[in-house]
């Protein structure tokens, strides 16, 4: 009995000892195998995760940084961008340079190669992170999902030959910016629009209407000559310019003039009062005819020679045909809309107007081309609706914009009331123009509110930067998101000159930029200089550091350099937190002055 015990001990310990040395040559090298496939896998994975984040980051920098308006090539340079980050890494001992570029979230690629899928993300879409098409400007965030076929290195032994794919995925999401545009829309915003001053008048003796271009005024660039090229140079008022204005409200009073010292004065008493075509009028009646400084119109050069005097005659891209000068004074007042209005007018007594067919909308047409010679104010258009396209394909900004003359805009439909032609002169009847303002909305861009009501300002009144400046900052403290970069920016080609009162507007203005740095927020200001006496004004009120010199070149071709000193500190300056000056001297570089500051507003602020 004892020997069978003894027997069956034996037997199971052998059995014991045999299981065990199965378990030591086959069971624990496979365990062995398998765990180093899973460490690689996951080894792998982060690797690729890095990667596919590293890729995410250069899309979204590119995409930030970007200066392209068309959102669907930014988006294809976004994209190229992160492919070529993830394909600059590798994953253990494979490169990713020939990663290819997946059209699918689901491709699976070969055993020891990668792809990666590209798309862009709306981070305010319900629910948030919805995948957008190329182009839309919605899509701010950029996702990268890298995928890579692991073949296993013991899978033969494992029986798990694969390949099987391995994923993960970054996301790069552009900054989030609250951007307040303060625009300045003064009187003086025109001055370098190309125009002609004309004499129109009722010849008694020859029982017509005539037309003389008035002779430009001593101290002119030309004097003696036409008065014709930029109202500046015509009218050669002092440094911060002239509310003589090219278009509706047109300011011609001869007080506006008058107070310039030139002797170049509107008459009312020639122009007439209004009756068919009203208003601005059609023919005058009585009156002196006034001597070679007198004018009754001031019309834009709606197409000019290098010279910026009128060049006709010419076919507007509409097909309005404008033979010859008289042409277009009578399309602007409005003369040449139908045969009823042209009789009325009296322009059938008109010899220049014989091969002219009257048409409705030639009034029309002349604003169309007029409002695109209005300088700089259509260049200084322009360049912001390029600055907030940008900024609005680029990052996640919020906006908001405030046009500015003797006060500030409020509300997108707000207007002035002024005078159509002249405060001396009532026949010509009272406009009310726009002063638009769109306010900040921490639920909505507003882009679009934006884009539409810039080509609508006007130039009219004063310069009262402190009062752009306050209703910034409180569109700013008001609608602000938090974790959203706050900025405003400042344009304006003058100094300030309102309020007027007891009070300074150079000091009004300051004291708004203290209030603005105790809110954190930056300025950045843009100065354009029409002429270079208005130089240094504009240093002094702008500037980012009073005691940096400023080099520009005068009036006469000599370079100058300008400091304003510690006592002429600019609201840049005042305000800190980073803000800039930038002068611009040429209306050219006014789009690039905009990319510059849109560039340094672009800061990544998340990699997800």
């Amino acid at each position: 009995m004892m020997k069978t015990n003894t027997h069956r001990r034996n037997k199971k310990g052998a059995m014991i000892i045999f299981t065990c040395f199965l378990i030591g040559i086959i069971a624990l090298p496979m365990i062995g195998m398998f765990t180093f496939e899973v460490v690689r896998a996951t080894t792998i994975r982060e690797q690729l995760r890095t990667a596919s984040q590293a890729a995410a980051l250069a899309g979204a920098a590119k995409l930030a940084s970007s200066d392209n308006t068309d959102p669907i090539q930014t988006h294809n340079e976004a994209i190229q961008a992160a492919l070529e980050a993830f394909r600059a890494n590798a994953i253990s001992e494979f490169s990713l340079t020939a990663a290819i570029k997946a059209g699918s979230i689901n491709y699976a690629p070969p055993a020891d190669q990668a792809g990666v899928y590209i798309e862009l993300l709306d981070p305010n879409s319900t629910p948030a992170n919805q995948p957008v098409s190329i182009g839309d400007t919605n899509g701010r965030i950029v996702h990268v999902v890298g995928l890579f076929g692991l073949k296993p290195v013991f899978g033969n032994f494992l029986g798990i030959s694969g390949p099987f794919t391995v994923s993960a995925d970054g996301n790069g999401r552009v900054p989030q910016l609250d951007i307040v545009l303060c625009f300045d829309v003064s009187g003086s915003i025109d001055d370098q629009t190309p125009v002609t001053f004309i004499k129109r008048f009722w010849n008694p003796s020859t029982s017509r209407i005539e037309y003389q271009t008035t002779t430009a005024k001593p101290g002119a660039p030309t004097p003696g000559g036409l008065a014709q090229g930029a109202i500046f140079d015509i009218v050669a008022p002092q440094p911060t310019g002239t509310g003589l204005n090219a278009h509706l409200p047109q300011t011609l009073s001869a007080s506006s003039v008058s107070g310039t010292g030139r002797p170049l004065y509107f008459s009312p008493s020639l122009r007439g009062s209004p009756n068919s075509g009203s208003p601005p009028g059609n023919y005058p009646g009585g009156g002196s005819l006034g001597n070679q400084y007198t004018y009754t119109d001031l019309i834009v050069n709606i197409n000019e020679n290098a010279d910026g005097s009128i060049s006709l005659p010419w076919t507007s891209p509409n097909g309005f045909y404008y033979p010859n000068k008289e042409t277009v004074l009578e399309a602007a007042r409005g003369n040449l809309e139908s045969v009823a209005v042209f009789n009325a007018a009296r322009l059938n007594t008109v010899p220049e107007l014989v091969t002219v067919a009257p048409n409705a909308g030639y009034q029309a047409d002349y604003i169309s081309n007029a409002r695109k010679k209005i300088r700089p104010l259509y260049d200084a258009q322009e360049a912001a609706k390029e600055f907030f396209t940008i900024m609005n394909t680029n990052t996640e900004a919020n906006f908001g914009f405030v046009s500015f003359s003797t006060s500030a805009g409020t509300s997108p439909g707000e207007t002035v009331p002024a005078n159509n032609i002249s405060d001396n002169y009532p026949a010509g009847g009272v406009g009310n123009f726009p002063r638009p303002a769109i306010k900040l909305d921490k639920d909505n861009t507003k882009y679009n509110e934006v884009i539409n009501v810039i080509p609508t300002t006007v130039a009219y009144g004063n310069t009262n930067i402190g009062d752009a400046l306050l209703k910034a900052k409180e569109q700013l403290v008001q609608e602000h998101r938090p974790g959203a970069k706050r900025a405003i920016v400042l344009f304006t080609d003058g100094q300030p000159t309102s309020p007027g009162g007891g009070g300074s507007p150079w000091s009004y203005a300051r004291s708004i930029a203290q209030q603005i740095k105790d809110e954190g927020i930056p300025i950045y200001t843009i100065g354009l200089a029409q002429n270079s006496q208005v130089i240094p004004g504009e240093c002094n009120i702008l500037n980012d550091d009073p005691n940096k010199p400023v080099t520009y070149t005068d009036q006469f071709g000599v370079p100058q350099t300008y400091v304003p000193g510690g006592s002429n500190p600019g609201v840049s300056y005042i305000a800190g937190n980073g803000g800039k000056f930038f002068l611009v001297t040429s209306t050219a570089n006014l789009r690039l002055t905009f990319e510059n500051i849109a560039r340094q507003l672009v800061q990544l602020v998340s990699v997800e």
